[in-house]
């Protein structure tokens, strides 16, 4: 019986060595190309596949998304995900299509920004349907929104440079995304982009000076004029000229149109641009020739008291602003305010400051009264009252006028993204002067979490310690 047994266990082994055996013929073929589903199975190739490199290929189950290996000369399969089957080619890779994951390792998901990116990209040079590319644009200006990229555009300069100035010479309906795009652009590579803005120059300065344009248009262009002459050299050859063009149109006063009065909504939008042209040149003054930056205020200072009285509130509010901020400048340096009376301009600032006129909205009125008693602070010779911007494990110091005014700005731009721009964006960075950027967020949180369980640990073991000698005291107590 014992025998027997024996002999029945070896055939067995033997019928199973087999049954493997063939099983492992299939191999090669499924290499060659064929659609077969791999389970939990570990090859190991002796006879050199893979131009003579032994080489162990572990191919586990739920498979789903493509993956591409590189087989390296000593035999070792790297590469990223993919598979449904394998197969190989004569450049020595092997790509598979069927799922692969290494319960060993955490695969970081891939953003896919890069590709949209690329595709974006090339649909708006080769795309003339308009509905089509203003979808385009309005995906593109969102990518630069939200995100910081611009390690990926060193070699798409070009292009985008392309792209702007065919929609800029077009002056349709694109016009103002295209104007978006190329200050986005300039906010993400900063100064490389030098020689793109200088060829684009003339035909931006045209259309901000256009009457015709449309204000919202012109608006978009004045900033990115502005913007342009801020962080790029070429620009901050051209500031004067800017300087210029936007006082005259933020204190030219426009009531009619071809011969006709505006209509109600028309003067909004073109007071909006007034009030924005005001608010571009002090914001550009406070990198400009101050010399030069008073004399122009000084041949029009009494416009530029007038705006105050506007009934428009962004005009009154630019106005107030300029203001504040010549005259912190002027502190700053220990000079005489000596543009205007200063008593004469205090009264009108205190006025606008306890408004009560009942023709405004409550919202208006609430809005102006906070923002010129701030103004009124700082033109009494106090100090203007720091704000404290938090993102992530940083914050912004907001401690002059500059700084609101550098802030206000760019905030109109990146919108929700501004946040993500000051942590990942040296160009922002060093306007704000908040030094280089900081290591990778993922690492900083990591740390964080790691001392928030060590302290959490430490909390426990004190809890514990201390109950201990509490719990012989428990019943101590006299009734």
């Amino acid at each position: 019986m014992g025998r027997s047994s024996k002999s029945n266990s070896n055939k067995s082994r033997q019928q199973k060595s087999e049954k493997k055996s063939k099983s492992l013929k299939n191999y090669p073929t499924l290499l060659g190309g064929e659609q077969q589903m791999l389970n939990d199975s570990i090859i190991s190739d002796t006879d050199s596949l893979f131009n003579d490199a032994s080489s162990i290929v572990s191919i586990n189950s739920n498979f789903s998304t493509n993956r591409k290996y590189q087989v390296s000369d000593d035999g070792i399969v790297s590469g990223q995900q993919s598979p449904d089957y394998i197969e190989t080619n004569d450049d020595n890779t092997i790509i598979s299509t069927t799922n692969y994951e290494d319960s060993n390792k955490k695969l970081t998901p891939i953003d896919d920004t890069l590709a949209k990116l690329s595709d974006i990209l090339d649909e708006l040079l080769i795309s003339k349907r308009k509905s089509n590319r203003q979808n385009h644009l309005d995906s593109l200006i969102k990518i630069f929104q939200t995100k910081f990229i611009g390690i990926y555009l060193d070699n798409r300069k070009t292009t985008l440079q392309q792209i702007i100035e065919s929609g800029l010479k077009k002056f349709d309906d694109d016009t103002g995304s295209i104007a978006l795009l190329l200050t986005l652009t300039i906010i993400t590579i900063g100064n490389e982009f030098n020689d793109q803005f200088q060829s684009l120059y003339n035909l931006l300065l045209k259309i901000m000076i256009d009457p015709s344009a449309k204000p919202s248009v012109r608006s978009k262009v004045a900033i990115s004029l502005s913007i342009g002459c801020f962080i790029t050299d070429f620009g901050d050859e051209k500031i004067d000229e800017i300087l210029d063009y936007l006082l005259s149109i933020a204190l030219t006063n426009v009531r009619t149109s071809g011969g006709q009065s505006l209509i109600s909504s028309q003067l909004t939008e073109i007071n909006a641009f007034k009030a924005l042209c005001l608010n571009l040149f002090t914001f550009l003054s406070t990198i400009a020739d101050f010399d030069y930056v008073c004399q122009l205020i000084q041949q029009d200072i009494n416009k530029l008291i007038k705006l105050m009285d506007s009934t428009d509130l962004d005009i009154r509010l630019s106005a107030g602003t300029t203001f504040a901020f010549l005259y912190e400048f002027y502190d700053n340096n220990d000079q005489e305010f000596d543009i205007y009376n200063l008593q004469d301009l205090k009264d009108k600032i205190m006025k606008l400051s306890n408004d009560s006129n009942k023709s405004q909205s409550k919202k208006n009125l609430r809005v102006q009264r906070s923002e010129f008693r701030d103004i009124l602070h700082t033109i009494e010779g106090n100090e203007y009252e720091m704000e404290i911007i938090k993102f992530g494990y940083e914050q912004l110091d907001i401690d002059s006028w500059r700084m609101k005014i550098y802030y206000d700005i760019f905030c109109s731009i990146l919108g929700s993204g501004m946040n993500i721009h000051l942590a990942q964006n040296q160009t922002l960075r060093d306007i704000f002067e908040l030094g280089s950027v900081l290591l990778d967020k993922v690492l900083i949180s990591r740390d964080t979490r790691m001392n928030a369980k060590q302290q959490h640990v430490t909390n426990r073991k004190q809890r514990e310690i201390s109950r201990s000698k509490m719990r012989g005291k428990r019943g101590d107590f006299d009734y």
